[in-house]
């Protein structure tokens, strides 16, 4: 998605500032290591996931989001589940799938 100047916006992005709180500014920056998930991330996955995936935000998708749907893409294809993990905690994650349909 991308912006052009004479698209209808409610805000001037240019006059937004983000101001770090105190905490903020003093804090280091944190390292994000992206990996393969492992058996122990199931469960923080999951519950990540309730916690991004409410009805309210994703009506449709909030009442397929289960731990079996977790332990379902762990089981088939592994490879493309990832953790974003920062100070040993999952901060995100990437749950994927490939699929091939006829030519």
């Amino acid at each position: 998605m991308s912006l052009h100047a004479d698209d209808p916006i409610e805000h001037n992005l240019v006059d937004l500032e983000i101001v770090p709180t105190q905490e903020e500014e003093r804090s280091e920056p944190t390292s994000i290591f992206i990996r393969e998930m492992g058996i122990d991330d199931l469960a923080p996955v999951f519950h990540f996931g309730e916690e991004l995936f409410t009805s309210d935000l994703y009506p449709s998708l909030y009442r397929i989001w289960d731990e079996w749907a977790v332990i379902g893409f762990y089981n088939t294809e592994p490879e493309y589940c990832l953790v974003a993990e920062a100070d040993s905690q999952v901060v995100g994650f990437i749950l994927g799938t490939l699929t091939s349909s006829p030519r």
